[in-house]
Order: structure tokens, then C-alpha cells, then sequence
């Protein structure tokens, strides 16, 4: 699509050969003037910055619907988790609260929020927010790190890997349903939800390069089953459909996208990157069961040796569809529609994923 205004004036010149040079200028100047055009259009939504004041910003959360971006800011002692809107530059105070907020998630219903806040080191409280800023859930959970899975289909679940001072771990699963809180008994510290009532959790083989095993285990019973044996160095989830990346062979990674029915699955191929103890695979967005965003690098190499060199792609059925080049490896949040994902390590850059256009959304006075 960035193109496309050149190609249409090519293929103009081409057709109208024969005709008057006054033609062509008229030509030219309508193209030109179509592309000023474009350029306002990009303008004006890039207009629309949230100018933030560095003192008392905390950090970028994640999208709240396609034009509502959350971030957190500290204001008189309290945190506020705060909205603003890319389209009219409105913003709105969703939640605020006396204890540190360490992050927020947003439900792919758009119907929920998670807010992680701690106000000592080795404890963490997790509160669910209805859109309206009601509490409806408070889980306390002792750790000095946590992370967080949220169920993609059923946010009353919730997945918690509780870290201690010695790097042991606990791993509880919630149920919003009951207000119950259990202990889940997997390896595996970074377990993903597979559909409603299921967990998948890597089985490392001898060594991290070789990858590890896949499992699926039952979250109530405790059943479980072997879902792969190959060499999986990098797995996620979204409802039922689940994401294998396998081992290079011959310098390149194998994506496998996986259906519900486990019997359909795309493929595509990626260049390898390792940080010479590991593999390296980018962290995925899913835009739904079928559709990822993704970085990726455009060759196989060192970790240290690839900055500047990863590109931005949206895969549709196993299609790859290159957006943005000389970008680093950096993580993604995209909006609910994935028309529009924040890139770059701070999340300040906003790429358009229908016109491949980029700007900065925030600026931060003086």
C-alpha cells in the first residue's frame, strides 16, 4: 500500500503515451496533489499526541479499544490508570489506587481490566475491574515477582506464578467463579491457559537449545497428555488455537499455528537468532485464533548482532505480510482490531498495520 500512489502514476504515464505533455503534467499534479493528501490525512491523526509531564508519568499499559490507549501516571501519592483517545485526544481516569501499579492488563473481551499493585516487596495484590472502575475480585499473593496469564476466554481465570527471594516458585490458579485460589502442580514456570479448563507447559529436554516437550494438563483433575515431542523452543496461546515455534533447522525457526480441532494447522518459515545459551523468539500479538502480529529478523544470526535489523509482519492463514522494516527486536502490543500496534521498547511509537505509516503518539513537556 505505501506504494501505490507511485505505481498508479506509472502505470498512468505508460497508458497515455500518445497524449499531450500538458496531459501528463495535469497528471502529475493530481497525483501530487493526492499524496499531500495522504500525508494531511496521517498528520492529523498524528496531531493527536498526549503530551505527558516526565515527573509524573509512570508507563504504557496497553490498548483499551482501537482508538484508547491506557497508561499509568502518579498524582498526589495516588496512581491513576488513565485513557486517551489517539482519534479526538480526550482523556479519562479509569482507576486509581494508594499502592504501586506494577501493570494492567485488558481482557480480549474489552470488558475487564487486571491492575497488579504492591505496596511491600515480597507481596502483590491483583485487583479485576469492570470498565467502570469496580472492583470485582482482590487476590493478595505472596512473591517478590508475579506473573500473570489471563484466560482469554473466561477472565473469572487466572493464572499466577508466585516468585520468591530464592527464585523458587508457586503457581495458583484463580477461579473468579468460586473466589478460588489453588495450587497448580507443573514445572514449568511460564504455564499458558489452552481453552477453558486446560493449561500447556514446556518439559525442557536435556538442554535449552534442544527445546523442550509440550504438555497439556488438566487444570481441576490434573490429567494430563503429551500434545508435542518435537523440539518446541517457543509456544503461546489465544482461546483454543496455539502457536509451536520448533527448533532451527538449517538457520530457520518453523512457526506452526494450530487449530482448536488440533488437526489444522499454518505454517511459515523465520531466520534463527540465539543469545548463544538460547534461543530467541519474539513474543507474538494475537489478533484472533487465525491471525498474529509478529517481529521477526530478516537473517539468522547473533542477538548482538541484529539491532535495527528485525521486521514487523502480520500473518493472516500463514500469509506473511511485511509492514515495517529496520525495526529492533521490542515488544508489541496491537489494538483489538490490529489495525494499529505500539512498537519500539517504550511503546511511544504507533504504527498504522493498514498503511504501514509510523509516528510518535507521546511527547513528554519540558
Amino acid at each position: 500500500m505505501k506504494q501505490y500512489a507511485s505505481i498508479c502514476f506509472l502505470l498512468c504515464v505508460l497508458l497515455a503515451g500518445c497524449s499531450k505533455t500538458t496531459d501528463n503534467l495535469d497528471e502529475k499534479i493530481t497525483e501530487d496533489e493526492k499524496i499531500e493528501q495522504d500525508k494531511e490525512i496521517i498528520n492529523e491523526v498524528a496531531e493527536q499526541r498526549l503530551q505527558a509531564d516526565p515527573s509524573v508519568f509512570h508507563f504504557i499499559a496497553d490498548w483499551l479499544t482501537d482508538t484508547e490507549i491506557l497508561y499509568v501516571e502518579k498524582n498526589e501519592g495516588k496512581y491513576e490508570v488513565k485513557s486517551f483517545n489517539i482519534e479526538s485526544g480526550q482523556r479519562k481516569v479509569i482507576f486509581e489506587d494508594d499502592a504501586f501499579v506494577i501493570n494492567v492488563w485488558v481482557h480480549p473481551s474489552q470488558e475487564y481490566l487486571l491492575i497488579h499493585t504492591s505496596d511491600q516487596y515480597d507481596a502483590a495484590i491483583v485487583k479485576m475491574l469492570s470498565l467502570d472502575g469496580r472492583v470485582l475480585h482482590e487476590i493478595e499473593i505472596a512473591s517478590t515477582e508475579l506473573e500473570v496469564q489471563w484466560n482469554s476466554i473466561d477472565p473469572q481465570k487466572i493464572l499466577f506464578t508466585a516468585f520468591h527471594e530464592d527464585w523458587s516458585f508457586d503457581i495458583f490458579a484463580f477461579d473468579g467463579h468460586l473466589e478460588d485460589l489453588k495450587i497448580v502442580n507443573v514445572e514449568d514456570p511460564f504455564p499458558k491457559w489452552f481453552g477453558e479448563k486446560h493449561i500447556v507447559a514446556a518439559k525442557l529436554n536435556d538442554h535449552p537449545l534442544d527445546g523442550a516437550r509440550v504438555e497439556r494438563v488438566h487444570v481441576e483433575t490434573g490429567e494430563r497428555e503429551m500434545l508435542s515431542e518435537n523440539h518446541i523452543v517457543y509456544m503461546d496461546t489465544f482461546k483454543d488455537s496455539i502457536l509451536f515455534v520448533e527448533a532451527p533447522v538449517d538457520g530457520f525457526y518453523t512457526y506452526k499455528l494450530q487449530s482448536a480441532n488440533r488437526t489444522d494447522f499454518t505454517e511459515w518459515k523465520m531466520p534463527a537468532v540465539s543469545n548463544y545459551s538460547e534461543w530467541v523468539v519474539p513474543e507474538i500479538e494475537w489478533i484472533n485464533e487465525t491471525t498474529v502480529v509478529l517481529t521477526g529478523s530478516e537473517k539468522e544470526g547473533q542477538l548482538d548482532d541484529l539491532a535495527g535489523q528485525y521486521s514487523l509482519y502480520l500473518i493472516t492463514e500463514g500469509q506473511l505480510q511485511k509492514k515495517l522494516h529496520d525495526l529492533d527486536n521490542a515488544p508489541l502490543k496491537c489494538s483489538p482490531s490490529g489495525n494499529k500496534c505500539l512498537i519500539d521498547h517504550t511503546s511511544e511509537e504507533l504504527v498504522d498495520m493498514e498503511t504501514s505509516k509510523r509516528y510518535r503518539w507521546i511527547e513528554f513537556t519540558k
